[in-house]
């Protein structure tokens, strides 16, 4: 049997209701939802490591801010830019999305939404220069993420070490004149994952064949510890994918945002669909990576939006709908 793990947090904590106190050792505290500056869970990072003489394994989660904070910038500028106000970065400034147009098949529900209200209101430069501070958000969580690596490899715990790095969601970043989240485009839906352990997986592989989610987070860092994963996990184990084997693999995934919508990705295509909204979206993402088209209303379609719909139906079937405490409780 596995040894007991010493299970340490430290960094953003942005789940509403629940006590991170009662499951981590907390080693920074801060306002509400413990947000921090990311240099300094960097450097509390780097002193863990140096510092941690305990007898039992690790497992450390970080919750890094940045880019998050992106969302403060049209906060901050919501008018259009006459000129920018620091003319050096011109030649730096990333050009628009190829995807920056419109659907003009769209549901209403998108359009309504916080993140869609300066398309038309913004000009190319402001759009340009909005892309250029969300790289620069990017860049200021990549310095972290290397100083904390060097920490660990300093450490001398490495090579035994399994290092997972995602993201709970992207950014429209302008693409279908977009901002934010809430909607799933592969802009705000497709995040990064990297698994890194020196000497048991190998390096430089990139998978692009089988379709991941954030519920297999979960499963995961349960296969690398060696213990069962909880129960009802309604993720897969991603470890046996990162070790390069032969397994069954899901068909498709399924993503839900705030907003009463949902998205059914295979390989190939994309279906989604919003409560109460007749508007649906379909892509063929094999020849339209970008999705400017799009092809729920095609007659030579109609076979694939239907299996699709039934994809999700067959989803929501294994859901367990969340007991209302107040509710319960009378």
């Amino acid at each position: 049997a596995p040894r007991g793990y010493e299970p340490v947090y430290m960094g953003k904590w942005h789940i509403p209701g629940r006590d991170y106190k009662k499951s981590f050792k907390v080693l920074t505290s801060g306002f509400r939802y413990g947000e921090h500056g990311d240099d300094a869970i960097a450097r509390t990072a780097q002193s863990f490591f140096r510092n941690y003489r305990g007898d039992k394994p690790f497992f450390l989660s970080l919750g890094f801010l940045q880019p998050h904070d992106i969302c403060y910038w049209p906060m901050l500028n919501p008018e259009n830019l006459p000129e920018l106000p620091y003319r050096r970065v011109a030649e730096q400034l990333p050009p628009l999305p190829p995807n920056h147009a419109t659907d003009a098949i769209e549901p209403e529900i998108i359009k309504r939404l916080s993140m869609s209200q300066f398309r038309g209101k913004w000009s190319e430069l402001h759009w340009r220069y909005y892309r250029w501070a969300y790289y620069r958000s990017v860049e200021m969580v990549d310095a972290q993420v290397g100083r904390i690596l060097d920490a660990l490899e300093d450490s001398g715990r490495d090579r035994d070490t399994a290092v997972i790095f995602s993201s709970d969601h992207g950014d429209g970043m302008g693409a279908h004149g977009l901002i934010g989240k809430s909607f799933f485009h592969e802009e705000a839906v497709r995040v990064p994952l990297v698994i890194a352990c020196p000497g048991l997986l190998p390096e430089g592989v990139r998978d692009t064949r089988h379709l991941v989610s954030g519920l297999d987070f979960a499963p995961t860092v349960c296969g690398f510890a060696g213990i069962e994963q909880p129960p009802k996990a309604r993720g897969m184990d991603l470890k046996p994918l990162a070790l390069r084997q032969n397994v069954d693999w899901r068909d498709f995934i399924v993503s839900e945002s705030e907003v009463a919508g949902r998205m059914v990705r295979t390989p190939d295509y994309k279906y989604i669909a919003y409560r109460g909204d007749p508007a649906i979206q379909l892509y063929d993402l094999r020849s339209d990576p970008g999705e400017l088209h799009n092809l729920a209303t095609d007659s030579a379609h109609a076979g694939t939006v239907t299996t699709l719909a039934r994809c999700l139906a067959k989803w929501e079937k294994t859901l367990e709908p969340a007991v209302d405490r107040l509710s319960s409780s009378q």
